[in-house]
């Protein structure tokens, strides 16, 4: 099995079929602001020695405030749903998204803007282009994974990022850093297996269970695929809302987490 990398684009070229379940812990997710592509990378560029006026680059306070999960089994009619502690958030999202967090406009003309963690080297980076007179900023991705050398059951994935800088906080320390303000931002990862995809679901459910039921050529390669599906799937098994005994049924999934 193949796992493919996410490239964020323009939000206006798919459609949310999740957008039922959007309004998770008392906040919707806004979709009508200036609509901007967004990628990951892990290289921080040098500041834009052009820009005029820069009201975007600084340091922002950037704290997790609700973290949810929903997930959708073929055999149900409505989504399980559940709202963890916000300490249980995936450690890559929050190896990625820091409080605070930096961020670093590149280019005044199209704001192209660089988000980073500033506590940790070689940091994944999150392009994304902001409005810089709203200081607003959303952007999307998709991408389709098969799970199967028949390519009978594919993983859809689609990400959503919408943010909005403020000046709250402005003057504050934290953690060294002086604080330019505050990040409203909302993360979404969503997930659907589509086609014929009991058969493959059942075999990943047995290696997430035991590296050595992975298939793969070598103990490595087991052990790196069985890591992959306990990333994978792990967040929602610990907040309840599947059991490792459902996997073979999950249709569709997604997490969002809301900071401020």
């Amino acid at each position: 099995m193949s796992h493919s990398q996410m490239r964020l684009k323009d939000s206006t070229q798919f459609g949310l079929q999740f957008s039922n379940y959007l309004i998770y812990g008392g906040v919707a997710l806004i979709l009508s602001w200036v609509l901007t592509g967004c990628r990951f990378g892990n290289q921080v560029e040098e500041k834009d020695q052009n820009a005029n006026s820069d009201t975007i680059s600084g340091y922002y306070k950037m704290e997790p405030k609700s973290y949810g999960l929903c997930a959708q089994l073929s055999d149900t009619d409505t989504p399980t749903c559940a709202e963890p502690s916000t300490k249980t958030i995936p450690q890559d999202v929050n190896d990625t998204f820091s409080n605070p967090i930096a961020i670093l406009l590149r280019d005044a003309s199209n704001g192209r803007t660089q988000i980073f963690n500033p506590f940790v080297n070689n940091p994944s980076i999150l392009e994304i282009a902001f409005d810089t007179s709203s200081r607003k900023t959303e952007g999307a991705g998709e991408s389709s994974t098969y799970l199967d050398s028949n390519k009978e059951c594919y993983d859809y994935a689609y990400l959503l990022a919408t943010g909005e800088l403020n000046d709250s906080n402005s003057g504050q320390v934290l953690k060294n850093k002086t604080i330019r303000g505050s990040f409203h931002f909302q993360w979404v990862e969503y997930h659907s297996f589509n086609g014929s995809c009991a058969n493959i679901l059942s075999l990943i459910k047995d290696c997430y269970v035991n590296q050595n039921n992975c298939g793969q050529s070598s103990d490595d390669a087991n052990f790196t695929e069985h890591t992959y599906w306990v990333n994978f799937f792990k967040p929602y098994i610990d907040a309840q809302v599947i059991s490792v005994a459902e996997i073979p049924k999950l249709v569709e999934f997604f997490y969002q987490v809301n900071y401020q």
